[in-house]
């Protein structure tokens, strides 16, 4: 791939690692918790409530599978499906063949998937409706949380060169050139009718943008450094000889840059944290002498634009996710939880499985005839501020270059020295048009393998014994109501759908995180009624992550001191531990966060009043199979949550999720809390590790966690961009960020001075991970 794959200048890695290591707790604002009644749930509701339900929560891989085969072939009418992760691998290509079967026999189907997620799976999908059009079925697919048009524009201003004028005129006569000339380009856009600025929109490419676009969106930061420095005209050759020198504003936009791309980056652990770095590649080129080349971006960022305030909000919030998982059936079969369509979610470990493999929980109900969810899709689906179809992104992001790496590399490899840059990229043009596979030929290709690893996972996987994970269900007399955690709100005076960004805690309700709503009453509501009726009750979070946010851990800290009356309540996390997780440095710093918890749970908890707490983590077995927590499940008292949503952050700030809450099913509470339970009392599978955070020093911990920190680097391969020197540099940011995590948290918990404060900021600055 060249030189800007394997070369990272120090400068790069301490602008993406200094926005990986920051603060991770803080405190939360005093806010009145709501009591959760029956109006205080409508309120909540998406839709619902629902009664005289018949289905069951599934715990097994295979049985959640099956089930949702047994939807899709069940469909008459209407499947709508909405996914964080639809990948092509082995049982995802089976159920693709279900839907696309659906649609054969007259069935709309409409799926709905996160874009940063699943853009390099760009051809899998077109050509899932081209072999629907085949046979006269409708089958579409739309991506959620589309490039905003300010991300565009800035992609065009990225990737233009300057017209009359110099790259480092003093007057910023480049900038005002490119500015001027991208803004003529995008006025008057109009998208089904609509003036696209109204939406803040586009499908518009000029020049490089779509090529950068598409770079970013497939991860690949050798097409990104193309599309700039090709667009630009900059030769990087000539930059090392020299060039006009930034200024420390120029410089600090630059580093500005660098961090907004960090946050245009997916994937939590640090396998997305080496992707993020890698973006400032796009910067450096030639390793710890880039200063050069940097020196050739004074006019990068468009800083002086009227937009330049709303395009860095934009960038902020440039992975906010797609995080439901949700199939509907004909209106009323419905099967929600934690899986994604991909292996990990939906087979047992085997010789097929390349990765771990998640421990998770899905519930699949029939809500009798024609119900409201179809609504809360429609909702989503037609939401234009951030949902395109797939035309519109070969519009705006064009992804033949990612889908043809191998040939564009080729090209480049061959053309290389033909002469002066001009010389060079018509060259390449010429050469990667004649490998390049054409549209037909990926959709082609990408048939051809999901007919085979459908056949490969018919033929050679053997599903599970039946039973080998339990199915609870439904009781008769149980009550489900569905929210929602929307990144979308109603505008209070027009009464139109506008997209969401900031959340405020205490709005939760206004601001559409009812998940979140729903927790914090629930909490509260438990406590009220234990101490009124003086039976004992339970929490426990079932959950992937245990990194609250702010107002979550304000809760816990209330039913820990006695602020709330929780004497008859017991509290227990199960949670991953850093050797099961699938997103290490989530856990890496969560653990000081814990710390800070455990010590005030030590020394705070009232004797009268406060909840008894036990935070257990699960252990990996050395010579099993990867087994990776994945579930979504809180009990709360006598209520049931089943869905999406992580007990982390970003779920609250950031990311759509769904789920049901269950009530009046004291059968399915007790069902699970035994299911729960065998787990715990597993000393093979789980540790009890409360009094282990209590009681280990914090430098003990800190030394552990750099052992960790350093494992990571080894099995992520960073020796490729890092150098000894840059890996103590990065141990020491990491030690401050730690500190400051568990110094945070003890402010958060404490309820000290500023603690308001400090919760808005871990909201806001702790959300991308």
């Amino acid at each position: 791939m060249g030189g800007v794959q394997h070369l990272m200048s120090a400068k790069a890695w301490r602008i993406g690692i200094g926005a990986a290591v920051v603060a991770m707790m803080a405190g939360c604002a005093p806010v009145e918790t709501p009591t959760l009644n029956d109006q205080y749930v409508s309120d909540l509701a998406s839709a619902g409530s629902f009664t005289g339900v018949e289905g069951r929560i599934i715990t097994d891989n295979d049985a959640a599978f099956q089930a949702k085969l047994d939807l899709i072939r069940r469909a008459e009418k209407s499947i709508d499906a909405m996914y964080y992760i639809y990948a092509d691998d082995l049982s995802s290509s089976v159920m693709s063949m279900a839907l696309l079967d659906a649609a054969k026999r007259g069935v709309k189907v409409r799926l709905l998937v996160d874009y940063l997620t699943n853009y390099s799976r760009l051809d899998h999908f077109s050509m899932m409706e081209r072999e629907a059009r085949k046979s006269g079925g409708d089958l579409e697919v739309r991506f959620f949380n589309r490039p905003t048009r300010n991300i565009i524009k800035n992609a065009a201003y990225l990737t233009s060169g300057c017209v009359g004028t110099s790259l480092d005129a003093p007057d910023r006569a480049c900038s005002q050139a490119k500015t001027a000339n991208i803004d003529a380009f995008f006025a008057g856009e109009k998208i089904d009718g609509v003036e696209a600025k109204s939406l803040n929109i586009s499908n518009r490419n000029t020049g490089f943008s779509g090529i950068f676009l598409s770079g970013l969106y497939a991860k690949e930061p050798d097409v990104m450094a193309y599309a700039v420095t090709a667009g630009q005209g900059i030769d990087p050759d000539a930059a090392m000889s020299g060039g006009p020198q930034l200024s420390d504003e120029d410089k600090d936009k630059l580093a500005e840059l660098g961090k907004l791309y960090w946050h245009a980056k997916t994937g939590s652990g640090f396998s997305g944290l080496v992707a993020r770095v890698k973006l400032g590649l796009a910067f450096t080129l030639y390793g710890d002498t880039i200063d050069p080349v940097f020196n050739q971006f004074t006019a990068v960022i468009p800083s002086e634009t009227p937009d330049a305030d709303a395009a860095a909000r934009d960038w902020e919030y440039f992975t906010q996710f797609l995080h439901h998982k949700f199939l509907l059936v004909d209106g009323r079969w419905v099967q929600l939880g934690g899986r994604n369509v991909e292996d990990s979610y939906h087979m047992h470990p085997t010789e097929l499985t390349h990765k771990y493999v998640f421990m998770d929980t899905d519930l699949n109900a029939d809500l009798g005839q024609q119900t409201q969810l179809g609504d809360t899709f429609e909702r989503i689906w037609g939401f234009r501020t951030m949902v395109a179809g797939l035309d519109e992104i070969r519009q705006h992001a064009p992804n033949e270059i990612v889908a043809n790496l191998h040939a564009w590399n080729a090209a480049q490899e061959t053309c290389k020295g033909q002469g002066d840059q001009e010389m060079v990229a018509t060259c390449t043009g010429v050469l990667f048009a004649g490998k390049a596979e054409s549209l037909d030929q990926r959709e082609d290709a990408a048939y051809a393998r999901m007919l085979d690893n459908a056949a490969t996972y018919k033929n050679r996987y053997e599903p599970a014994t039946a039973g080998a994970w339990p199915s609870i269900a439904l009781p008769v007399g149980a009550e489900l109501t569905y929210l929602e955690n929307l990144t979308l709100k109603r505008d209070a005076r027009t009464g139109a759908l506008q997209r969401q960004f900031d959340t405020t805690n205490g709005r939760e309700l206004q601001e559409n995180k009812h998940i979140h709503a729903l927790w914090l009453s629930a909490m509260k509501t438990t406590c009220q009624q234990s101490y009124l009726d003086g039976r004992t009750r339970r929490v426990v979070l079932h959950n992937a992550y245990f990194f609250p946010s702010s107002n979550f851990i304000s809760a816990l800290a209330k039913m820990i001191d006695g602020t709330w009356n929780c004497g008859n309540v017991d509290i227990m996390v199960l949670t991953n531990s850093l050797d099961t997780t699938d997103l290490s440095i989530v856990n890496l710093f969560a653990r000081h966060g814990t710390k800070a918890f455990s010590e005030y749970y030590r020394d705070h908890r009232s004797p009268d009043r406060g909840a008894r707490v036990r935070y257990l983590e699960y252990v990996r077995d050395p010579n099993g199979p990867w087994l990776s927590l994945h579930s979504k499940v809180m009990v709360i008292g006598d209520y049931l949550f089943v869905g999406s949503a992580n007990t982390d952050v970003r779920s609250y700030v950031m990311d759509t999720n769904n789920g049901f809450l269950i009530r009046n099913a004291p059968e399915l509470v007790n069902a699970y809390l035994e299911f729960v339970d065998g787990l715990a009392g597993d000393p093979d599978r789980v540790r009890y590790r409360t009094a282990y955070f209590a009681a280990t020093p914090r430098e003990q911990i800190l030394e552990e966690d750099i052992v960790s920190l350093r494992q990571m680097l080894k099995k992520y391969r960073a020796d490729r961009w890092i150098n000894e020197e840059q890996v103590k540099k990065l141990e020491q940011q990491a030690v401050q960020s730690l500190n400051e995590t568990y110094a945070l948290t003890k402010k958060l918990l404490t309820r000290a001075p500023g603690a308001k404060e400090a919760a808005e900021a871990f909201n806001r600055k702790f959300k991308p991970i």
